[in-house]
């Protein structure tokens, strides 16, 4: 008897972490990885912590998926963005397929974790074989602001020259 078998697939957030400056705008991937199975759909919710990073707006520009059952939408205020797509056949295969990209604005020190809250990876198989394995989160580390305070002059000693006594 022969047993099937489910090749892993991965959601990723990219990069995994950066170090990040209050008020500094930066951008992460959303990927799929599926390098043994061709999938034809990706579904998932991920979280962030809104008091920490805002979405300024997702692109789905140079995305694998060629329909969207629900498109990259977000709440900054719950913190959560959402997502469904398809890939018309053949699929999709291979170690890095972008998804979307989202670009975040910094809004205060701290750690910000970004993950996966729930998803699904869809095998091309006629049946619709959930092959999601992995989720690879990520997390982001913002730093308060640098201030300089200009220098402040400093009162230099004046030189006393004696005049001599006559």
């Amino acid at each position: 008897m022969l047993s099937a078998r489910v090749e892993a697939a991965s959601l990723i957030i990219s990069p995994g972490s950066r170090s990040l400056t209050e008020g500094e705008s930066f951008s992460i991937d959303i990927l799929v990885s599926s390098p043994d199975q061709t999938i034809n759909a990706a579904e998932g919710m991920i979280s962030f912590p809104p008091d920490k990073l805002r979405v300024v707006f997702i692109s789905d520009s140079g995305s694998i998926f060629n329909l969207w059952i629900k498109e990259p939408s977000f709440s900054n205020s719950l913190g959560v963005i959402d997502f469904s797509g398809l890939v018309l056949n053949p699929g999709f295969a291979g170690k890095t397929g972008k998804m979307f990209t989202v670009s975040f604005q910094a809004r205060a020190p701290g750690s910000a974790p970004v993950a996966f809250a729930n998803g699904a990876v869809l095998a091309n198989d006629g049946n619709g074989t959930n092959i999601l394995s992995v989720f690879r989160h990520a997390n982001y580390f913002i730093g308060s602001p640098l201030i300089i305070s200009p220098l402040k002059a400093v009162p230099q000693e004046k030189k006393l020259t004696e005049t001599p006594e006559t």
